[in-house]
This record gives C-alpha cells, structure tokens and sequence, in this order.
C-alpha cells in the first residue's frame, strides 16, 4: 500500500497528538479556539502570524532585532550578541519589555513566554507600519491562518510550548470541542479506509495497528503535561477503537486464510456479531456516534464478505440505517466537509442493496415458499423502500471465467489480495462442476434419470468437501423427486438407492448450515474477484470501476480522486440460513420416511418370501412321499416276479431294470427339489436311464424263453373255488 493512505493519516494524527515536538498540527482546533480567535488582533495576516511564531522561537530577551521583506512577508530576529559591530545598523531595533500581568510569579513560565511573543508581535507591526511609511498591513482573505501558524512553528522548539499554553486551563467547552473535532478527522479517515477496502490492499494493516496497541516507550504522552489528563484517558478509549479494528482485520484473515493462524488475537465472532460485548468501546470522551458509525461500519463490512442471512446480521443491518441517518444529520455540519459524499451516500446505498438482496430472496421451486420467513424487526417504511430497489443478480456465464479460472493472476504486493482472489477462483472452480448437475437437472423433463443421481454421487466422492447452497439445495430437491417416482413403480432397487443419496446430502446439507451459521467460517459462495469488486456511487446505484492499469497493478490515484467503495456481494445472491435449516428441517424428515417405508416393504417382502418357501417344502414333500410309494409298490411287484422266474438271462435284466428305475426315483427326486437348476449332465445321465430302460422293455420283448417260464399258471380263489388259469 502506498504511503498517506487513510489509515496512515488517521495514525499520524493520532499519534502526534502525543508526540508534538515538531509538529502541532493535530492541535489546529484548539490552537485556534485558545489563541487565534482571542487575539484577532494580531493573528490576521500572514505576516503576523510569522512575526509570532519566530519571536516565540527566538531567544526571548527584551532586546530584538529584525530583518524584514516586506516584499516576501518573510522577518527574522536576532539578539545583539548574534549581530557583527560593523553590521548593527542594518538591523532594525525593538525593545520588548515584558508586560506587567506576565511578570504574574504565578504565571508559568510557557504562559510568560507566550504572552511575551504576542506582545512583542504588537510593538513589531506598530513599527513595521512607522519606519517604513506603509499602510497598515492589510487581513489574509482567503489564508487559514491557524494553519498558516502550525507551518511557521513546525520543525521549531515552540510546538510543546503551544501545546502546553492552549490545553493549560482550557474550558470544558473548548476541551470538548477538540476532542469531537479530532474523533471527527481520525473516524472519517477510518471510515474512508474500511470503505474502499485497505484492509485487504495493505499487508501491513493490522501491524499498523498492533504498533498503536502496543506502543514504545517515546510513544507515551509527555509527563510533564499533566493538564492533558483528559487527553491521555482520550488516547486509552483509541486503542480501543484500533484494538476492534484489529480484531475485525483477524477475523476476515480467517475468513480469507482459514489455514494460516498467524495471530495471538482470536477473533470475535459470535453469532455473527463481531461487536461483542468484549469489544465494545467504552468512552468517556469520544463522541458516542462515532463509536456506533464505525462499529456499523465494520457489521456492514463483515457481512458484505461472508454473506449470510440468519436473524443476527439481518438485525445490525436494520440497526445501522438508523445509526447512518442519524450520523447524517447530526456528525459534521460543515459545508466544506466531504463526510456526507464519500461517506454517509455509498454508505447508504450499499446498505440498501446489500438489506434489499437479503429480504428480497425466492425460491426455484413453489413448494419451497412457505419456508422462508419474515423479519418482523424490520420496519414498515424501511421494508417498502428494500423492495422498491431492483436487485438483478446476473447469472455467471463460466465459459467467460474459463480464462480466469486456468491462468489466475497475482496482483504484486498485495498478499492478502491475492489471498482473497486465489480462494475465490477455488469456488469458482468448484460451482463450474457444480453448475453441470445443476444445469441437467434443469434440462430434465422428469425426475427419472438414473444418470443424474450417478453424476451427483459421483461428484461428492471426488470433491474437495466445498459445497455451494445452490448445489445442495437443487440436488436434494431432485433426488427426492426421484425417489417419489421410485416409489410410485414400486421399484424398490431404485428407492433404496435414492434414499441412500438423499440422506448423504441431507448430513452434507447439516455439515454446511452448522460450519456457516454464525459468519465464522470461509468464503462459499460465488463472486468476483475484489478488484473488480469496487464501485462508484451513481445516481443511487453502484458503477463497476476498474482500478487496475494496463500492466495489472493498482491505480493508488483512483482512490484519490473518485468516491469509490467495496461491495463484494453486489448481485449476488446470499446464503439464507434460516431458509436453509428450514429446508433441512422438512427433507431429514422426508428422508425418515422414505426409510420407513423401505423398512415396512422389507418386512413384507421377507413375511410373504418365507410364506412360499413352506408352500414350496410342503408340495416339494407330497410329490417326495408320492414318488416313493410308487416306488415301493414297483420293487415289491419285481420282487414278487423275480421269484418265478427261471430263466438266467431274464432274471439279471429284472435286476437291471430294478436298479434302473432306483436311479430313476433318485433322479425324479433331484429334479423336483427346489434347489439351484440342474447342470448339463444331470439331465443326460437321466436320458441314460430312460433310453436304458426301453432298451431293456424291447429286448425282453424279443427275447426266446421256454415254455415254462412263458405260460405260468396263476392260482387264485373266486367265491371259495380254486381256479387255475394258464396266462
């Protein structure tokens, strides 16, 4: 950051309001209330009020002598040992003999010294005018003769003497008076610093501040000044003003740096609130609207980076238009003063845009609608003028940022810049990815691709845990949607699947709203680089200005000579937390019922499968017992043949044949069996036994027995009769 930034002005004021050796500028109101405007008699040219300042410079004897240029309105004086013999007479002589209230014994000595230099000024214009035969010296017109005076004393021995003579019994009104006149020069710079964002241009910043904090031993009022007393309890209330600037840069480093903790200095963000109770600024002496300007300043600065909607931030947003009204019309009434056009206007419209984005949010789907709430603190009139305001958040065309995205560039000298951008095109580079599920699940007719839930779990397996809002808030809607139509097939597989999904981006969705509600975690959503991030207020709406030259460095002028403010969430859209827990709220709960119903299903799907296997054993054991009865009767009836016959030949194929159709009942057995299906040469081995049986049925047939084993007689008893038949 270059010099004389607006940080460093408002430190060097600061600061020389202790260390005054050389220079009393930060004294000006006073010196002007304490010695300028009571002695209008001699302070009214430039001439006198060099006359002054060099006669309280001199050595202070009675005896004087001058040089003048009337013609340069330069003087100079010198004591009589200063001045050669021979050159004596080219000096003019004054005598200056004290005045009888300063020889007071009880006036101090700086008093003495003073009231002899304006008393020595008065003989020296009365002599001015006498010898050299002029008109009376005539009134600076357009001169700041206060400030006239601060240049002629700076750099001499006389500014601790002013210092001690114009706070030395000064009036509570006139002590009140330069306190509010140097809160007024020391906050609009602040402000002017927050503003335009040197916070994040200027690597140093915070150490500027540390320094202020914790100062050195020179640093410390001058002790023989103890009059200041009012000044130095003052200087106490500033450090703390610096101490919560200080706090507010640390926090925004975790925010922009999360992995880089580089400071003693936890930061304070609870709820949201950066200006907790341990830093609020507990003041005496410093105007109260001041303190609440900058704090509102810094609430409005902080959420403008991490852009969160939750009850907190929204309320210190409501609070500090009240705070900036006010502060318009009641801080600086001076019409030379550029605190209401560099300040208080991009301020307001800052405010208004950054509120109006907030309250003026929908939803991409109807259903949703009842989700979001209302801010009932939000006033009446406050709320018609938010929605007045035409917020247009333009959609980002990534192919535009494909460039940026691949050859990100760093802007020299500016770490934390850099810092800020490099985590932005991270985002960016993850919502691009993110955009490509979003975009087809907008190009889907229906809530039925399978390819879509593989896309989506797919993406959260690779990434790097960055999530956007948009992302699982569509991604969520959809899968739901999906597993409505799995269920309405009775697709079981796919409603199991979906649900699974569901529930991962519910716990993601969880993980999100619990690391962002309170503003204390990094940057998430979308936006642009910061140099490209600066504004300039016209006609009530925020102008993109480009504040980098053509060799990729910052124009420092540009700052000098426009009204220009940071806004980092210009139409973009915020992270509304409150919606989001609701959302969550409503689709955990889905969930839950999803998983219910696939639970119930379950159940009876095992209740019904058990069911058809009893059915299944049961049949399988009928045609088991049938099949062996048959068989029993069969052996039983070979059994009883096999007996009569005679014939070799014929009784070994009656063996064959009963082993035969044992291996039939076997294999009839395997096949009714509700096991896995029959390989290959089970089914052959079964064709063997049949082929073997008929075989054997056709040789019998042809087969030459004898007589005796063709014709048996069959013995039986009808109605008592024994009868013989030859078959």
């Amino acid at each position: 950051m270059k010099t004389h930034s607006y940080l460093d002005k408002a430190i060097n004021h600061y600061r020389l309001l202790y260390n005054y050796d050389s220079d009393v500028s930060a004294y000006k109101s006073i010196i002007y209330l304490r010695l300028v405007q009571n002695h209008y008699d001699i302070f009214y040219s430039e001439l006198s009020v060099r006359i002054f300042a060099k006669l309280l410079s001199s050595s202070g004897e009675d005896e004087q002598y001058y040089k003048i240029d009337l013609n340069k309105n330069n003087i100079d004086f010198f004591s009589r040992n200063q001045i050669a013999e021979e050159e004596l007479s080219q000096y003019n002589f004054i005598l200056i003999e004290r005045a009888e209230n300063t020889q007071n014994e009880n006036a101090s000595d700086v008093c003495k010294k003073i009231q002899w230099a304006i008393h020595g000024t008065k003989i020296v214009l009365a002599d001015i005018t006498k010898n050299h035969d002029v008109s009376p010296i005539q009134k600076s017109a357009n001169t700041d003769l206060t400030e006239e005076l601060i240049n002629n004393l700076t750099g001499t021995n006389s500014c601790a003497i002013i210092v001690s003579y114009v706070t030395q019994d000064a009036s509570e009104e006139d002590t009140t008076k330069f306190i509010h006149d140097t809160s007024e020069f020391i906050f609009i710079n602040l402000c002017k610093s927050i503003i335009i964002g040197e916070y994040i241009y200027d690597d140093d910043y915070s150490y500027k501040l540390s320094q202020l904090i914790n100062p050195k031993e020179d640093d410390f009022p001058k002790e023989e000044l103890s009059e200041l007393d009012k000044i130095i309890n003052t200087r106490r209330e500033y450090i703390q003003v610096f101490q919560k600037l200080q706090r507010f840069c640390y926090s925004l480093k975790k925010i922009i740096c999360p992995d880089v903790l580089n400071s003693n200095i936890e930061p304070i963000v609870v709820d949201g609130d950066i200006n907790s109770k341990v830093t609020e600024i507990y003041s005496k002496n410093i105007e109260p609207l001041w303190l609440r300007l900058f704090s509102a300043l810094l609430d409005i600065t902080y959420i403008d980076f991490v852009y969160i909607t939750n009850r907190i931030n929204l309320q210190k947003l409501s609070d500090a238009f009240d705070v900036i009204n006010l502060a318009d019309n009641t801080l600086v009434k001076r019409d030379t003063n550029s605190f209401k056009t560099e300040i208080i206007v991009p301020l307001k419209v800052k405010l208004s845009f950054l509120m109006a984005q907030m309250l003026n949010q929908d939803t991409s789907y109807k259903e949703h609608e009842d989700l979001i709430q209302p801010y009932y603190f939000v006033d009446e009139q406050t709320s018609r003028k938010l929605k007045k305001i035409k917020v247009e958040y333009t959609p980002f065309k990534y192919v535009d940022f494909e460039e940026g995205i691949v050859n990100f560039t760093e802007i020299e000298g500016c770490n934390d810049l850099n810092s800020y951008n490099s985590l932005c095109n991270t985002i960016l580079y993850e919502h691009r990815q993110q955009s490509e599920i979003i975009l087809a699940i907008h190009q889907s007719t229906d809530y039925q691709s399978r390819t879509i839930l593989e896309l989506i779990e797919r993406y959260t397996q690779n990434s790097k845990g960055i999530y956007t809002s948009p992302f699982l808030y569509h991604t969520i809607y959809y899968t739901y949607k999906y597993s409505i139509e799995a269920k309405k097939s009775n697709n079981s597989n796919e409603l199991i699947y979906s649900t699974r999904l569901l529930k991962l981006l519910i716990e993601k969705l969880s993980i999100y709203i619990e690391k962002h509600k309170n503003s204390g975690t990094g940057l998430n959503q979308v936006r642009k680089y910061f140099q490209d991030s600066i504004y300039e207020i016209k006609d009530d709406k925020p102008e993109s200005v480009s504040i980098l030259t053509a060799d990729k460095l910052i124009n420092w002028k540009l700052f000098k000579e426009k009204n220009l403010i940071s806004f980092v969430s210009y139409q973009a859209k915020p992270v509304n937390i409150l919606f989001l827990n609701n959302y969550l709220q409503f689709y955990k709960q889905q969930a839950d019922e999803m998983e219910q119903e696939i639970s119930k299903t379950r159940t009876q799907e095992n209740s019904t499968k058990i069911e058809t296997i009893i059915k299944e054993e049961r049949h399988h054991s009928i045609q088991v017992l049938g099949i062996l009865g048959s068989f029993i009767a069969f052996v039983s009836m070979i059994s009883t043949g096999a007996i009569n016959i005679t014939h070799p030949e014929l009784l070994l194929i009656y063996l064959i044949v009963g082993a035969a159709l044992i291996s039939l009942f076997v294999a009839l057995i395997r096949f009714i069996t509700p096991t896995p299906k029959a390989k290959l040469y089970e089914w052959i081995l079964l064709l063997l036994i049949i082929g073997t049986l008929y075989m054997l049925a056709g040789h019998i047939k042809n087969l030459d027995l004898p007589e005796n084993d063709l014709h048996k007689e069959e013995v039986y008893k009808e109605n008592g009769h024994t009868i013989q038949s030859n078959n």
